[in-house]
C-alpha cells in the first residue's frame, strides 16, 4: 500500500522545449553542470583528437594535472580542480625543515609496526620519545604508514601551521578553482589507519594530548583531534572563498558519521564518492544525504556527486521503463543529481558525474557511448524542493520475507517533474516488476526516455526499486 502526499505542480512551462545545444565554453548548459572528477586532462593527450575535444564540449569541471593553460585555452569557462592530501606530511627531506610545532611527537619511547593492507609486516621504527619536560626534536615526530610511505603528522589544531598550509595549498593550486581533500575519516584512529596499517609495541603515548595514549575509535582523543580538523578546514575554506573557490571533503565511505559530517560542513564542500545514489541505503539515509547538500549549498559550498566508475547498477537489475538496464541505471544517476541541485538562484554549485568507464584506463575514446542523449534535455530549474511525495511497502524480504519500505522523492521544476525512488532499505534487492509501485502524477506529462525521447502522455509511472523517471509538460513543441 502507498500513502500519497500532495504537492504543488507547476504547470507554466516553456512554450517550446527542444534538445538544449551546448555552449562552445564552460557552462555548457544551463539545466546540468557536468564534472569529471576521474581522469583529468592528463587523460585526454593530444587535445586535437576528436575524443578529445568531445569530452572538452561536454563537461563543465575536471582535474587539471598541470594542464590549466591548454585547458583554458580550450574551454576559458572550464572549473578545473586538483586533490592533494593536508592532514599527514611524506617523511622525507621536504618535512625536514619544518618547524617542530607542525606536527605531533610522541613523549616516551615507542615502538611502532607498520603494516601493509595485506597483512604483512612492512617495517618496524622506534622513536625516542619528547616528554614535556624536554626541547622537541624531529626524532620524536609521529609516525604513520599510510599509502604505501611513511607520513609525520600534522597538528592541525596549530594556527602557525594553518597559515602555512593553507598558503601551500593555494600555490599548488595556482589558477584552480576547487581543491579535493583526500585521507580525510571520522577522527584519528580511522584517518590513520591507527591500529590497523600502523600499530604500537610500546609506549606510544602523544606529547600533544597530555602525554596520554591514542585512544579507540571515537574516544576522547579522537574527539579532541577532529574537533581541531573542524577548525583547520573552517579556516581553509575561508580563506579559499575569499578568492572565490572551494574546497571539497572526499567522504570515502563514512560520510554519513557525525565526525565526519562536522568535517564537510566546515570545508562546505563534499565529494561524494561511491555514494550517489547506489551507496544509500534507504530513504532515510537519502534524506540526509539531501539535508546534508541543501546545508552546503546554502553556505555557497560545491558538490560533486561522484560515482563508481564502470558500474552499470546493482545486480539483478532491469531495463524496467528505459531501453536497457544500463539505461535504467544512468537515469536514475540523473534524476537523483536534479532532485539534490542547488536551488535556482544560489552561488553553489551541486555537479552531475557521469562516471566514465575511462577513468579507469585514462583514455576518453567510449565516453560519448556512455553519455546519454537525455543528458542534454533542458528540464528548466528547480521550481521547489525535493519531498517524499509516496512511501509505502513493496515486494518482500529475500531473507525473512518481512515487507520492504520504499520512499519515492519528486521535485518540480519549470518544465516537469522529477521522481526518484531510492534504495530500498535493509537485504531488499530485488530490483524487478515484482518491486514495482504505480505513482499517481499531479498532471499529464511525458517520460523522458533515455535516447532523448518523450513517451505519449501518461497520468501515471510505474517505479520499481531504485529507479527514476523525468516527466516532462508541454505547452506546445516536441522534442525530435
Amino acid at each position: 500500500m502507498s500513502v500519497a502526499i500532495s504537492l504543488s505542480f507547476i504547470t507554466t512551462v516553456a512554450a517550446q522545449m527542444t534538445v538544449s545545444p551546448a555552449a562552445t565554453q564552460s557552462p555548457h548548459w544551463s539545466h546540468i553542470s557536468v564534472y569529471d572528477a576521474g581522469k583529468g586532462a592528463s587523460g585526454l593527450a593530444d587535445f586535437t583528437q576528436a575524443t578529445s575535444q568531445w569530452f572538452l564540449a561536454h563537461v563543465d569541471a575536471m582535474e587539471a594535472n598541470g594542464l590549466s593553460r591548454l585547458l583554458r585555452k580550450a574551454n576559458p569557462g572550464v572549473t578545473l580542480s586538483h586533490h592533494q592530501v593536508d592532514l599527514t606530511q611524506l617523511a622525507g627531506p621536504d618535512a625536514a625543515l619544518l618547524p617542530e610545532e607542525y606536527f605531533f611527537h610522541v613523549s616516551e619511547p615507542t615502538d611502532l609496526r607498520f603494516m601493509n593492507d595485506d597483512g604483512t609486516v612492512q617495517g618496524d621504527v622506534s622513536l625516542p620519545g619528547c616528554p614535556n619536560t624536554r626541547p622537541v626534536t624531529r626524532a620524536c615526530r609521529l609516525q604513520v604508514f599510510l599509502n604505501g610511505s611513511r607520513r609525520y603528522v600534522y597538528n592541525v589544531s596549530n594556527e602557525a601551521f594553518q597559515a602555512w598550509k593553507a598558503a601551500q595549498l593555494k600555490r599548488s593550486g595556482r589558477a584552480l578553482n576547487l581543491l579535493i581533500l583526500d585521507n580525510h575519516a571520522p577522527g584519528f584512529v580511522e584517518s590513520m589507519r591507527w591500529g590497523k596499517q600502523t600499530v604500537v609495541v610500546a609506549g606510544g603515548s602523544l606529547r600533544e594530548f597530555r602525554e596520554q595514549q591514542i585512544g579507540p575509535p571515537g574516544g576522547s582523543w579522537d574527539q579532541v583531534y577532529n574537533d581541531g580538523v573542524v577548525a583547520w578546514l573552517t579556516s581553509l575554506a575561508d580563506s579559499f572563498a575569499q578568492e572565490g573557490n572551494a574546497v571539497l571533503l572526499n567522504a570515502d565511505r563514512s560520510l554519513f558519521h557525525p565526525m565526519m559530517l562536522a568535517q564537510i560542513k566546515a570545508a562546505r564542500g563534499l565529494f561524494t564518492d561511491v555514494h550517489h545514489p547506489e551507496g544509500l541505503i534507504g530513504g532515510s539515509q537519502y534524506q540526509a544525504l539531501l539535508d546534508l547538500i541543501q546545508t552546503l549549498v546554502n553556505t555557497d559550498g560545491v558538490v560533486d556527486l561522484g560515482g563508481m566508475w564502470c558500474h552499470t547498477g546493482p545486480s539483478g537489475y532491469t531495463a524496467g521503463l528505459y531501453t536497457s538496464p544500463v539505461a535504467r541505471y544512468r537515469m536514475w544517476r540523473l534524476s537523483s543529481y536534479y532532485l539534490l541541485k542547488q536551488p535556482f538562484g544560489s552561488k553553489g554549485t551541486v555537479y552531475f558525474d557521469p562516471a566514465f568507464c575511462s577513468n579507469t584506463s585514462g583514455r576518453p575514446l567510449y565516453d560519448p557511448f556512455e553519455w546519454l542523449p537525455a543528458y542534454e534535455i533542458d528540464v528548466g530549474q528547480p521550481s521547489g524542493p525535493a519531498i517524499v511525495y509516496q512511501q509505502g511497502t513493496a515486494a518482500r524480504s529475500q531473507t525473512d520475507g518481512r515487507p520492504c519500505r520504499y520512499h519515492l522523492f519528486a521535485r518540480p521544476f519549470t518544465h516537469g517533474m522529477v521522481f526518484v525512488r531510492s534504495r530500498d532499505a535493509g537485504d531488499c534487492s530485488d530490483y524487478t516488476d515484482a518491486t514495482a509501485v504505480v505513482v499517481p502524477l499531479p498532471t499529464r506529462g511525458r517520460l523522458l526516455m533515455d535516447n532523448g525521447t518523450l513517451s505519449p502522455p501518461i497520468t501515471t509511472i510505474t517505479l520499481r526499486n531504485a529507479e527514476a523517471a523525468i516527466v516532462l509538460t508541454l505547452s506546445k513543441g516536441s522534442y525530435p
